[in-house]
């Protein structure tokens, strides 16, 4: 690195996993996007993201590190990588920076890990560029790159603060705030992600009922999520696409004691409390989480 790379600034950020406390999913809409009700709020696991400003003429790079996480995609798939993309193309102008990721959040698990860290992604480089960009603005560029990318949009706080809970509704891009919660959760991360995309198909082929997105939003508004009453409309056409979760949902239920659901479109499975010791031993990786 010459003296003057080494001169240049460097911010580091935390991109924080979500879960979806509760999900309605209802029927396609003409163009083939799900409309949601979700109540969704962030833990304390966490990806670390670096971002470095680089020398002009320098084009972007990407770096992915994996901890405790396997990295098994190259960078140009990543969303991260499309973050800066979608920020070059909105301006019109490169983005002299290089980014290294450092993984924590299990990938394909529905945790939101590739959301928030494109969020993330976002938020620094438009600091670190001195763009100044409104997160409005910020939200209204990430509708390019994924769905989930809006919710980690928060600006009511700070830069490396978590994004507040929220009532998401529409096709993501409506996102009511919401009170923090102080809640124990574990994790649990199977081996095996779930396709997105497959696990809406069944649900399709499901012929799904009347949408209950009004049973998210009261249980939003309670403030406190109660283990019996939370439900995730994906649930079941994931167990139909990975037969084995449903066993793994039995499994960590009868093992914690308390109703076991699942995040966004799976793979991992959520209990609220600290079942860390009552878990340990089911097979998959446990993670005991607070809710941040």
């Amino acid at each position: 690195m010459s003296g003057h790379e080494a001169n240049l600034p460097t911010l580091v950020r935390r991109a924080h996993a979500k879960i979806n406390l509760a999900l309605a999913v209802d029927r396609p809409d003409p163009s083939g996007m799900h409309p949601i009700a979700s109540w969704m709020t962030c833990v304390d696991l966490a990806d670390e993201i670096r971002v470095r400003r680089r020398p002009e003429g320098e084009n972007a790079s990407l770096k992915i590190l994996g901890e405790s996480v396997t990295v098994d995609w190259p960078a140009w798939e990543d969303l991260t990588f499309k973050a800066v993309r979608a920020l070059e193309n909105e301006l019109e102008r490169p983005m002299t920076v290089g980014i290294e990721v450092v993984k924590r959040i299990p990938a394909g698990g529905g945790l939101g890990g590739g959301s928030s860290d494109a969020a993330t992604v976002l938020r620094t480089v438009s600091e670190i560029m001195g763009l100044d960009l409104p997160v409005e603005r910020l939200r209204e560029i990430s509708t390019r790159i994924g769905s989930d990318v809006a919710f980690f949009l928060d600006d009511g706080v700070g830069d490396d603060e978590p994004p507040r809970p929220g009532l998401v509704t529409g096709l993501g891009d409506r996102i009511e705030r919401l009170e923090r919660l102080d809640e124990a959760v574990t994790l649990v991360c199977p081996p095996y992600g779930c396709p997105t995309g497959e696990v809406y198909g069944e649900f399709d082929r499901a012929s799904p009922g009347a949408f209950p997105g009004e049973a998210v939003s009261e249980l939003a508004s309670s403030g406190r999520p109660e283990a019996s009453s939370l439900f995730n409309d994906l649930a079941a056409p994931a167990c139909r696409v990975r037969p084995e979760l449903l066993d793994l949902l039995r499994e960590v239920s009868a093992a914690a004691g308390v109703a076991a659901h699942l995040s966004g479109s799976g793979s991992t499975v959520f209990v609220l409390g600290d079942h860390g010791d009552a878990l340990s031993e089911i097979g998959a990786r446990v993670i005991v989480a607070r809710t941040v």
